[in-house]
């Protein structure tokens, strides 16, 4: 099991310290153990500095909403890990997912286009990440998916895939 260190002060610039907020005793717990893989694969990456385990609900979780106006649910990414590149944080969103499963596309349709709002500058994304106020945007935005013994990325801030899934979701087709 990984397991978060505590409290992480990273230094933002010479005036201003943001502090990410880990619970010493959460776990990630996967659905199975690739969504594991997947995390240990991201924590070995250049630059982590922490992660959270995003929750399934509540003020303190990424949410971001997805279908049809009057039927909108809600995809809640997996994990966010926090790099420093250069001496500032960087937030990246790590979401695994069943390609079979029917709501696969609208979710990393959705998620792509949020990603691509909030790095236009859309939003205010310290309401998202307390404390990291606005120099943060998204670096990586990656979907996950078990390929027998490999895990594949798909990179949903790359040009035309929040597009080529939102058709997807549009016809019915599996990822």
């Amino acid at each position: 099991m990984l397991k978060p260190t505590g409290v992480i002060i990273v230094a933002i610039d010479h005036n201003e310290q943001a502090h990410l907020k880990l619970l010493m005793d959460d776990v990630f717990r996967a659905a199975s153990s690739w969504e594991r893989r997947a995390l240990e694969l991201e924590l070995k990456r250049p630059g982590v500095v922490a992660w959270y385990r995003n929750p399934t609900g509540g003020t303190q979780a990424v949410a971001v909403p997805y279908g049809p106006v009057g039927g909108q649910r809600t995809v809640y990414p997996d994990v966010v890990v926090f790099r420093m590149i250069d001496g500032a944080v960087r937030v990246d969103i790590i979401d695994t997912h069943r390609p079979d499963h029917g709501d696969t596309a609208p979710k990393w349709s959705a998620l792509a286009a949020w990603a691509r709002r909030v790095n236009a500058g859309e939003f205010d994304i310290d309401d998202t990440l307390d404390g990291l106020g606005r120099r943060p945007r998204l670096g990586r935005v990656w979907a996950v998916i078990n390929n027998r013994d490999d895990l594949l990325f798909v990179d949903l801030l790359e040009d035309g895939i929040g597009e080529q899934l939102g058709t997807i979701a549009e016809t019915g087709a599996g990822v």
